[in-house]
């Protein structure tokens, strides 16, 4: 799951878990209120009655009492003796009430309120200890207020939710959009895209971090820019003397051939000023695919004629270095949409590859295999295979794997360039029976179909 994702929900659960807690809260502080509310008025009602009774009684007091507390439903109003005998009552009435509320009032000092069993109990002194008024009054009133509290306060809370998640979304585009911008700027440097440039003027810790991403692309650029003219310079100013090196070690090698000391002393000079020349020539080859001056000619390519082809031209390269090449050609004659003579310099390349890291006298195939909808083109060697650190550079310019090889470490780096430069892609890994195996995957062209 991804980070803005992850913030949404840990975000949307928060405001959740805070709306419910608010309103849980709201609602049990209204029903304490209410609870609360219930007994003061229930005992407020009787202080009244009492003042009443002790001030202005008359035959009809009791009456008029009665009547106001009828108009509370599920009341029930009694009127104590001192010794605790029913004066006068309303409402449903019997022994066993009257005990229960007696025994209340023994139970408690008055004035007092209190719920029992859901019900609000409240009792009050009158004529200076001449009897208690008692109310039994069901809270069925302040229920009904409290449901309807509760149920306006989910609707409340069900409907602030939508609005918190929109504000919650709202605020991480806010918050991850300059981010995805950032990690798009990253990916594209790491891709080597060091030209963009994000140039924000925020102020906050973004701004500060888009800064140096534009100061590490723009140090990179000039690096690799640097880079291209240094290699640039010494492929050029080297290959004219190294032509020399070689024409006079050949010519050398043509006049002392009798003499074996010096034949064997021009041979060594000849082979190296060939390895430095074939150096320099990747040198000029990766610096002009870098700077864009390789142009690919796309065509249909038969892979049969062309795995003819690789066979004819390179198996005495292959056999004059101690090695066997192995060419499979397939039944089914596919297509490839490429450039034929860039193809086979890096088919070349990989084949000089397998020379150079496996001993003499090891087998090397050539053959093709289906991935999906791409067709592979795959070398393959009987040798040590390749180690944990070597896939992981194989592809890097210079980089050797052995460092006794008389490999420069550019050839399978213009392998990746070629390749990647024809819309395929490259690979290497080890065999099941040992060996490395390298391939270069093409979509297989279908006449008539947009490629």
């Amino acid at each position: 799951m991804k980070l803005p994702s992850l913030i949404a929900l840990f975000s949307f659960l928060m405001a959740l878990t805070l709306v419910s807690l608010l309103s849980i809260s709201f609602y049990v502080s209204s029903k304490s209120f209410f609870d609360e509310e219930l007994l003061r008025d229930a005992s407020q009602r009787l202080a009244a009655h009492a003042d009443v009774i002790e001030q202005n009684y008359h035959e009809g007091t009791f009456d008029h009492i009665v009547t106001m507390e009828e108009r509370e439903p599920g009341t029930v109003y009694v009127q104590f003796a001192a010794d605790g005998s029913v004066l006068r009552s309303s409402g449903t009435f019997n022994e066993s009430l009257r005990a229960e509320y007696a025994a209340w009032i023994d139970r408690n000092p008055l004035p007092r309120a209190s719920f029992v069993d859901g019900r609000a109990y409240a009792a009050h002194p009158y004529g200076g200890g001449d009897g208690y008024l008692f109310i039994d009054q069901s809270p069925e009133r302040f229920d009904e207020a409290a449901g309807s509290l509760l149920r306006w306060t989910l609707v409340t809370a069900a409907a602030s939710l939508p609005l918190a998640f929109f504000l919650i979304i709202l605020l991480i585009r806010t918050l991850t959009r300059p981010i995805t911008r950032l990690s798009e700027a990253a990916a594209g440097i790491a891709r080597g895209d060091f030209q963009a440039r994000m140039n924000w003027k925020r102020r906050d810790e973004l701004g500060e971090l888009s800064r140096r991403i534009d100061s590490m692309a723009a140090q990179l650029d000039h690096y690799r820019q640097s880079r291209k003219q240094l290699l640039a310079s010494i492929s050029h100013d080297l290959r004219t003397p190294l032509t020399y090196v070689k024409g006079y070690a050949a010519l050398l090698k043509d006049r002392f051939s009798g003499d074996p000391d010096v034949l064997e002393q021009t041979s060594v000079i000849h082979q190296e000023a060939v390895r430095m020349e074939r150096l320099v020539q990747d040198l000029f080859e990766l610096n002009h695919m870098d700077e864009g001056l390789r142009t690919f000619h796309l065509t249909p390519e038969s892979i049969v004629d062309f795995l003819g082809m690789m066979e004819e031209q390179y198996l005495p390269f292959v056999q004059a270095s101690g090695h066997r090449l192995h060419v499979v050609v397939p039944d089914v004659d596919d297509m490839l949409l490429v450039d034929r003579e860039r193809l086979e310099q890096a088919v070349y390349n990989l084949l000089r590859n397998a020379v150079l890291y496996t001993p003499e006298g090891s087998e090397i195939t050539l053959g093709v295999r289906h991935r999906k909808e791409r067709l592979c083109l795959v070398v393959e060697d009987d040798g040590p295979g390749l180690s944990e650190e070597d896939m992981l550079h194989v592809w890097d310019r210079f980089y050797r794997g052995e460092s006794r090889t008389s490999g420069s470490g550019l050839g399978l780096a213009i392998v990746k360039q070629l390749t990647e430069s024809q819309r395929g892609t490259v690979h290497a890994e080890n065999q099941a029976s040992g060996g490395a195996r390298f391939l270069l995957c093409f979509p297989v062209f279908r006449p008539g179909k947009k490629q």
